[in-house]
Formats: structure tokens, C-alpha cells, sequence
């Protein structure tokens, strides 16, 4: 989902919870929980990207569903899913015919994965960016 959507469905919820009227509060801390003293408002950024990264899950399941075969058969130039996600990869760099769905579930995926590390030796050199 492009930013610009993202932003605009953002600001048009800000908009009815305040009326059409100017924040009250800041919006990082209307996204904070109650007992934060936030409104535990919905940051639909965060809500875009956990739900694309829900699809993982879903990709690297034991079943073989029929859907899979498009997700799969995109990720096999690269060694398969479950290979991509273990590199240090650079969405710019795979294929243009990724579609944008899975481009934006590697880029989500690989923010989340850099939030969490502090250290790259177990990276694979294979797709690695560096």
C-alpha cells in the first residue's frame, strides 16, 4: 500500500476522532495505550504492516494449498522464502516482476527483522545487500 494512502486514511481517522478540528494531542501519544496515558487509537501504518507480515506465516505453512504456487514460484529465484528471509537482501535489487504485495512483505519483513538484531554474523552471504 503506498504511503500516500496510508497517510491519507491516517489523517481522515485523526479527522473524525477530532471532529475536523486541530489534534489535541500529539499522535504518538493518542497510538499509546490508556494506562500510558494514550487513547490506544489505531496506528494504521503499524495495522498495514502487521497484517502483510501475517502472510509469512501463511507462505512457510506445511499445507500445499494451491494459492502458493504464484508466492512460490516468484520466491524460487532466490532460493525460496524461507532462504530470502535468513538474507541481508535489497528489495531494489531483486527481480522488477516481483509483484508489489511481496516486495513490500520483504521490505516490511526486513524492518521488522533490523528493529530486532544488533548483530549480523549469522546472516547468510547469499542476496546479502553488503
Amino acid at each position: 500500500m503506498p504511503d500516500t494512502v496510508i497517510n491519507t486514511v491516517q489523517s481522515h481517522l485523526f479527522s473524525f476522532l477530532w471532529k475536523n478540528k486541530k489534534d489535541k494531542i500529539k499522535r504518538n501519544v493518542a497510538f499509546q495505550p490508556l494506562s500510558e496515558g494514550g487513547l490506544n487509537f489505531t496506528n494504521f501504518r503499524v495495522m498495514v504492516k502487521s497484517l502483510r507480515l501475517a502472510w509469512i506465516s501463511r507462505l512457510l505453512s506445511n499445507s500445499n494449498d494451491n494459492w502458493k504456487a504464484i508466492p512460490n514460484f516468484y520466491f524460487e529465484k532466490y532460493g525460496g522464502l524461507l532462504f530470502l528471509l535468513k538474507c541481508n537482501y535489497n528489495t531494489a535489487n531483486l527481480d522488477k516482476n516481483l509483484p508489489l504485495f511481496y516486495r513490500e512483505l520483504l521490505d516490511y519483513f526486513q524492518e521488522l527483522n533490523n528493529n530486532s538484531k544488533d548483530n549480523n554474523s549469522d546472516l547468510i552471504l547469499w542476496n546479502n545487500k553488503k
